[in-house]
């Protein structure tokens, strides 16, 4: 699971092992928009598919859900 906190800013990021209850990873990146489907692609690669959820005001609703599209499932969280 992502889970991504979108701010006008920055992107925190937490990547959450479901099966094992465990943080794999966190990070705050620039919000950046056509760097975030190059790193949870690197982060699919890893770990497997991803399902990902985003909390998304304004900053970021209408932006990052055309980019999380792509991936397994995604979920937004407004």
């Amino acid at each position: 699971m992502v889970g991504m906190d979108v701010h006008k800013k920055t992107i925190a990021s937490c990547i959450y092992h479901t099966e094992a209850g465990a943080v794999l990873d966190e990070r705050e990146l620039p919000h950046d928009l056509p760097r975030i489907p190059k790193y949870l692609r690197k982060v699919q690669d890893h770990h497997g598919p991803l399902r990902s959820c985003y909390e998304a005001s304004s900053c970021g609703f209408g932006l990052l859900t055309p980019k999380l599209s792509q991936f397994n499932d995604e979920k937004n969280l407004t």
